[in-house]
């Protein structure tokens, strides 16, 4: 990854400017429109040139389709279902953001079990830096 991406993502995650949230990258509050985003999604917003999409009428948003990294979920109505690009970043983009998938895992992983975007830039900033 690029030492000046690096330094935009961990600044963007200490900002203040993106609510942090789990198991998306970006999800939509329904009545005020604010998002959440994870680690990752931070990363997307401002490193990837490309545009949220919108799934499925729902409020969860990717920016390159893809079921690469698809993992069992719960809530169609038929029951299991696979969760598509909204909760991980395709390979092409993390190719084009420089972040192995290793990494990335991790990151999400971290962002998930209830880490605070300044401890995760924190890491960010040991590892890449």
């Amino acid at each position: 990854m690029k030492k000046s991406d690096v330094r935009k993502w961990v600044k963007a995650l200490r900002s203040g400017d993106y609510q942090q949230g789990k198991a998306n990258l970006c999800k939509e509050d329904e009545i005020s429109g604010d998002c959440e985003y994870c680690c990752l999604g931070v990363a997307c917003d401002i490193i990837v040139e490309g545009d949220w999409i919108q799934h499925k009428n729902w409020v969860v948003w990717s920016i390159d389709p893809h079921k690469e990294f698809a993992m069992p979920s719960y809530g169609d109505k038929k029951g299991w279902g696979w969760s598509d690009t909204t909760s991980f970043p395709s390979l092409k983009i993390l190719t084009e953001m420089g972040l192995d998938v290793a990494y990335a895992q991790e990151l999400a992983e971290l962002n998930d079990k209830g880490w605070s975007f300044k401890k995760i830039a924190n890491k960010i900033e040991r590892d890449l830096l």
